[in-house]
């Protein structure tokens, strides 16, 4: 059984769903509605993406969020994750934040980077 890659992003607005859906078109993403934290006053919950991809297209997937993270949109926090359950049932997990202070290409290339570094470490890699 090839193994899948799960892809959180959290943080979004309607129109970064919107966006996603088609960056990432023809592959399945679900939305759900985040959670404000316990005890968290003011917290404005989002919603956060959730993909499940092969690892085969995640450089296609990851190329789409990086263009994504690069454009000029209202807001530009967000917390990406990508996790991975290997055959052998041990579960790789990698995680960014990018901030409001970087650059749009600085969190893209965050991103590709964490993209590599859990591909690199799917198959074996350092």
């Amino acid at each position: 059984m090839e193994p899948i890659i799960t892809m959180t992003i959290g943080g979004l607005t309607k129109l970064d769903q919107i966006e996603l859906k088609k960056a990432l078109a023809p592959h399945s993403v679900t939305f759900r509605q985040e959670q404000a934290p316990e005890g968290e006053l003011g917290y404005v919950p989002g919603l956060e993406m959730i993909a499940q991809v092969a690892p085969a297209v995640i450089a296609t997937i990851s190329t789409a969020v990086a263009i994504w993270i690069a454009k000029d949109r209202a807001s530009d926090a967000h917390e990406i994750t990508m996790s991975m359950k290997k055959a052998d049932g041990t579960e790789i997990s990698v995680a960014m934040k990018s901030k409001k202070t970087m650059s749009k290409s600085e969190g893209a290339a965050e991103f590709i980077k964490l993209a590599k570094t859990l591909t690199d470490q799917a198959e074996g890699r350092r």
